[in-house]
């Protein structure tokens, strides 16, 4: 199990998994359920385990002080050292094993997948099962960004402002069909689809996956190769929002519609390209020039030539 996985678990479960002895609820000053559990550590009388099932978070009441999230979780209960991330995924595997049957199933069809211009499916869908040609995974909820691990994610992970992210971007829960085990991450519209982001993953969730598209009726076009960048972009600006036209790749396999778009449109004369400072962000320009001779084309990639791409250029400039 990977840590974006384990974070994925609702503590909540697991207190369960594990037969913490269920005391009470509380609603909290702030609204929220909380579950009260007896901590095994202790004569707990009084039950001092107090998980909020929403925020995915818990805390020991009882004169400890500690709390956090999943991993500090098990290994608070084990006596290890709360940081310790390695020893509380071997220990989160024991609890769920099926996940290791999910996750091998996700890594097989990401390293099996192939673009389908057909249907618009990206190398790195995840949940599509090329053989079956069904999806394994379903979005069951679609909502404002709220867990703290995806807000963390964006803020601390990524520099991302977070009044301007909550603009463009959602909170996704799906679960895989076989498990009904559910997952979360950060979503952007992507075609029929999202686009989906957490610590360590990026991809699709199913089929129908597209370039994404602001239209500001304006004669100057901004490209991102990702949303992330996208937000850097604001990020870096302090705006919320541009009257630029704005398109989002969400992959460079989908440039082709990208230069559909602008071949269709009337009135784009202008485009700022955001790319990736790799072999697939050339490639991907050099397709614009050749196709878009009568536009023009800058590369901004100029601008932090030195990074990986725009994103990496906001997590590491001096302030």
């Amino acid at each position: 199990m990977r840590t974006q996985e384990a974070y994925a678990i609702s503590i909540l479960d697991c207190a369960y998994r594990l037969n913490l002895k269920f005391s009470r609820t509380y609603r909290n000053p702030e609204g929220f359920t909380e579950h009260i559990f007896h901590c095994p550590l202790r004569n707990d009388k009084n039950a001092s385990i107090y998980i909020n099932g929403t925020k995915n978070v818990w805390y020991d009441n009882g004169g400890i002080s500690d709390g956090g999230g999943i991993i500090q979780f098990i290994n608070y209960l084990n006596r290890n050292d709360l940081t310790d991330t390695s020893k509380a995924l071997k220990l989160l595997d024991n609890i769920y094993p099926e996940l290791k049957k999910v996750q091998k199933n996700i890594k097989q069809t990401l390293s099996s997948s192939k673009t389908n211009s057909r249907d618009n499916i990206s190398p790195l869908a995840e949940g599509y099962n090329k053989k079956e040609k069904k999806n394994t995974f379903e979005v069951v909820q679609v909502k404002n960004l709220f867990l703290y691990p995806l807000k963390n994610y964006l803020k601390d992970n990524r520099k991302i402002n977070l009044d301007i992210a909550k603009n463009y971007v959602k909170e996704i829960h799906y679960k895989h069909l076989k498990t009904n085990y559910t997952f979360y991450g950060i979503g952007f519209k992507s075609g029929s689809t999202w686009a989906i982001r957490r610590n360590g993953f990026k991809g699709f969730i199913g089929q129908g996956a597209d370039i994404s598209v602001i239209d500001n009726k304006s004669s100057h076009l901004l490209i991102f190769e990702g949303f992330i960048d996208f937000l850097s972009y604001l990020t870096i600006k302090n705006i919320k929002k541009t009257s630029y036209n704005i398109l989002v790749l969400n992959s460079t396999n989908f440039i082709n519609q990208a230069i559909k778009y602008v071949q269709n449109s009337t009135t784009i004369t202008t485009i700022d390209y955001f790319k990736d400072n790799d072999l697939a962000g050339e490639n991907s320009l050099k397709q614009l020039e050749i196709s878009l001779k009568n536009i023009k084309i800058s590369d901004k990639s100029s601008n932090y030539k030195e990074y990986k791409d725009l994103n990496n250029y906001l997590v590491n400039r001096k302030n």
